[in-house]
């Protein structure tokens, strides 16, 4: 049973607004920027972010923040926690031993709300996530089944420890009745309170349901189920594997390295789908997507190439990593940008986290101290690390490696 009488009241307390601790100004900010996605979510106008006024966080979130350090022991409201943890129901001090400092201080943020509102948690076996959503067990198991898959694909990919976020991301995963329960708009209160997202983003996502990815890296909200098309019809363009994996790679790269190139980003998604599910479900676009678009991407890119070598012309990933127009759409930049990603997570890690690494350095560079939504690292300076770093991806390394992929 929902306990409500101290749900408002405990709204924006339960957990702690840790950018306001540390003062940092750029994450005061802290407005979302939505990445778009397939046709299942809601992607929202981003007014300009220095003109989006901050939240003001009560005193107990501060307190609640400052005592969020790596060594604090889970709460006892958190260790009393239900949670689904390796396919079983158990409560948190039972997995105390087995959780990162990430996942514990997440668990302490996050304990309150989600008992309040009766909403299920589960906590990945590697995935540094916290999952909270209206799903039963096992629904959560098959979440948490791919956050873990994903987030294990993307283990050899490492940064400075400087750069990172040192939080959990936050899963929130909800389906048709979630949506429509006392819980959802109680649940976006405290999203506000945490500085998660801003006011008028609330209000929207009161009215008007959906998934939210945003900028920071630290949060995104899933639906379960396909609220755009209609499978009956044939217009079947969900897959909630390839939304997870997606959104959890997109956030990963976000909250280990910062901000990169559009299609650097999107391709980084579409790296973990396509290893995982040999199909690419999200695109940078709302409505029909043929069903070619979906599949053979090894084979789509590879095309791309011997037109390359037809026409005598040079692959130059540089100059299409930069092409933002193409960004999260099946077109020849984007192609073959996963690609040369793809080859580089395989072949060469080290070297791509150091891509990753410099290409977020030139965009904090390049942004200053303006909070902006999409990259502004110098172009020439981009494409200069650009060429550094993917020297070794030519046409004729990059087609043996997609011969390999399935």
């Amino acid at each position: 049973m929902m306990n409500l009488q101290n749900s408002k009241a405990s709204t924006a307390g339960v957990c702690g607004l840790k950018t306001l601790c540390q003062g940092a100004f750029l994450a005061l900010l802290a407005a979302p920027v939505w990445a778009a996605a397939a046709p299942i979510s809601v992607i929202l106008p981003a007014a300009p972010l220095a003109a989006q006024p901050l939240l003001a966080a009560p005193v107990s979130s501060l307190m609640s923040c400052l005592e969020g350090d790596e060594g604090q022991a889970l709460t006892e409201v958190a260790a009393h926690l239900s949670v689904t943890h390796r396919g079983r129901r158990t409560d948190a001090a039972s997995i105390d031993r087995r959780i990162t400092p990430p996942i514990r201080i997440a668990l302490n943020k996050w304990a309150k709300a989600a008992g309040d509102l009766d909403l299920n948690v589960a906590v990945p076996e590697s995935a540094e996530a916290l999952v909270i959503g209206s799903l039963d067990t096992k629904a959560l198991n098959r979440v948490t089944d791919v956050l873990d898959e994903a987030w294990e694909l993307l283990d050899p990919l490492m940064a400075e420890e400087t750069r990172q976020s040192g939080d959990a991301i936050l899963v929130l995963v909800f389906d048709k009745d979630g949506f429509h329960s006392e819980a959802w708009p109680l649940m976006l209160d405290e999203l506000v309170g945490c500085g998660l997202i801003e006011r008028s983003t609330r209000s929207h996502l009161r009215a008007t349901p959906g998934g939210l990815t945003i900028f920071s890296g630290k949060m995104f909200i899933q639906p379960s189920f396909d609220q755009a098309g209609d499978a009956a019809a044939g217009d079947d363009e969900f897959r909630l594997d390839n939304e997870l994996a997606h959104k959890l790679t997109v956030s990963l790269v976000r909250s280990r390295f910062g901000q990169v190139p559009e299609c650097v980003r999107w391709g980084m998604g579409f790296v973990a789908e396509q290893r995982l599910f040999q199909s690419i479900f999200q695109f940078n676009r709302a409505g029909f997507v043929g069903v070619e678009e979906h599949f053979g991407w090894p084979d789509g890119a590879r095309d791309e190439l011997k037109k390359l070598k037809k026409k005598k012309q040079e692959l130059r990933l540089a100059d299409m990593v930069t092409s933002d127009d193409s960004a999260g759409q099946r077109q020849p930049p984007q192609l073959l940008t996963w690609g040369a990603l793809d080859y580089l997570l395989d072949r060469e890690p080290e070297v791509l986290s150091h891509m990753l690494t410099e290409l977020a350095d030139l965009h904090d560079a390049g942004a200053g101290f303006r909070a902006v939504s999409s990259y502004a690292g110098d172009l020439e300076a981009t494409k200069s690390a650009l060429e550094k770093y993917l020297g070794s991806v030519n046409a004729k390394a990059l087609d043996k490696h997609l011969k390999r992929v399935k």
